[in-house]
């Protein structure tokens, strides 16, 4: 398997091989020798690269994480919600709902949340611990 191309081209070299396309300077099995890369993934390249005019062009994609998605109403009634059910344990036998809960987010905000991540929310906010075996 050949390198990764950000690790086997400059991001320079890239874009001028991908503005000689855009002008039709170079052809396409030109572009995709001199890149060493096939056809679909030129094609994805100079659409990113076309997009890309306001931002700055990258070769990858950006990772984004969950939790900082979720909008601030959102987590603060999730909070909430944690909150109550952590303090009336006794009578939830310390469980959570999340389906419970997200459909709830989803009734109040229109904010479609998986209960996974509202799992892992209450994880990583310390409403949940695991327990190891």
């Amino acid at each position: 398997m050949a390198e990764q191309l950000h690790k086997r081209v400059f991001k320079e070299t890239v874009e001028e091989v991908l503005k000689a396309f855009d002008i039709h300077e170079m052809s396409e099995k030109q572009a995709c020798m001199v890149l060493g890369i096939k056809r679909s993934r030129l094609y994805d390249l100079r659409k990113h690269w076309l997009q890309s005019k306001d931002e700055p062009f990258t070769l990858y994609k950006p990772k984004y994480r969950c939790w900082n998605s979720i909008d601030e109403d959102v987590g603060e009634f999730l909070h909430s919600e944690l909150k109550f059910v952590r303090e009336q344990a006794n009578h939830s036998r310390g469980k959570f709902n999340f389906a419970s809960l997200s459909e709830e987010v989803d009734k109040r905000f229109g904010y479609d949340l998986s209960r996974n991540t509202i799992r892992r929310f209450a994880i990583k906010q310390g409403y949940v611990l695991l327990h190891m075996k």
